[in-house]
């Protein structure tokens, strides 16, 4: 392991740049996140039973699906179909 700290302190601007990406995507994504999960939410607590009964199969279903899974299929799945993963 190298402790030359120098290295770093080379390329901060570069470092920083990384930081602003990731404070920036996980500012949006708690912002979509919260907007689908309100909009979920409000489809599961529908008057409507089908509806609702929909609605909670398909969160269900996702709940049973492995995280890593879905990486998988949208990191190879949507390039397959032509459109972009990224």
């Amino acid at each position: 392991m190298s402790h030359d700290f120098l290295v770093v302190l080379e390329h901060y601007d570069q470092f920083l740049a990384g930081l602003w990406n990731t404070v920036w995507l996980a500012g949006v994504t708690l912002v979509l996140a919260s907007i689908a999960g309100c909009a979920v939410a409000t489809l599961m607590l529908s008057p409507q039973k089908s509806i609702s009964t929909l609605v909670s199969l398909l969160v269900d279903g996702m709940r049973c699906v492995p995280f890593l899974l879905l990486a998988y299929l949208v990191y190879y799945g949507l390039p397959g179909l032509g459109l972009p993963a990224c």
